[in-house]
């Protein structure tokens, strides 16, 4: 499925990528779609279009339909009544939001309530948005290593404006940056999709 998908993006044949997407999304289980598909194919494509090996329309149609499927996907799955809630988006000055949206898909996949924010969003907001949700965690993804003294302050203000009782996970490389931050705010730093399902599952 991985070589399929990386190949029809590189067609640039949305159809063949969606239908592939798709397949893989239905005959796989869900975390192996995520882990050894989607994120897979994320990774391959954004590292090659760092590398000018794969053309910027070219990427922007491929995160077109991956943002499409993973968003189907996640609606695959019923909620349960008694579900805990995870607010998902990107701090401010993070426009990259296909790995939230992996993380989303994922919490989906593991039986939580997603409220999906999108990218770019202030402390405050997302604060108020995690108090108007009754959310149990808020889920950053943190990719762009862009001014770490900036996405400190943030997460420091998100994490005084939340109520204790309310989980901060933050994945993405970005959050390598930022290590000791994330200690000294009880943040949970997460490597990977299998470890989010993994902190998931147990809390």
């Amino acid at each position: 499925y991985l070589h399929e998908a990386l190949g029809a993006a590189e067609r640039f044949d949305a159809l063949v990528l969606e239908s592939t997407l798709r397949t893989a999304a239905l005959q796989l289980p869900s975390d192996q779609a995520l882990d050894r598909v989607f994120g897979p194919l994320l990774m391959e494509i954004g590292t090659r279009w760092e590398q000018g090996r794969f053309p910027p329309a070219n990427e922007h149609l491929a995160t077109a339909v991956i943002r499409r499927v993973l968003t189907w996907m996640s609606d695959l799955y019923a909620v349960p009544d008694l579900a805990p809630t995870i607010v998902v988006g990107t701090p401010a000055m993070q426009l990259h939001d296909l790995g939230a949206m992996l993380a989303s898909t994922v919490a989906a996949t593991s039986g939580w309530r997603v409220v999906f924010l999108g990218p770019n969003l202030p402390a405050d907001e997302l604060a108020r948005a995690a108090r108007m949700a009754q959310a149990d965690a808020v889920a950053l993804s943190i990719v762009d290593p862009i001014d770490p003294a900036h996405v400190s302050r943030e997460l420091r203000q998100l994490r005084s404006e939340l109520p204790r009782s309310v989980a901060l996970v933050v994945g993405g490389s970005g959050g390598a940056a930022i290590t000791d931050v994330l200690e000294q705010i009880g943040a949970h730093r997460l490597d990977s999709l299998a470890a989010l399902r993994t902190w998931l599952t147990t809390n």
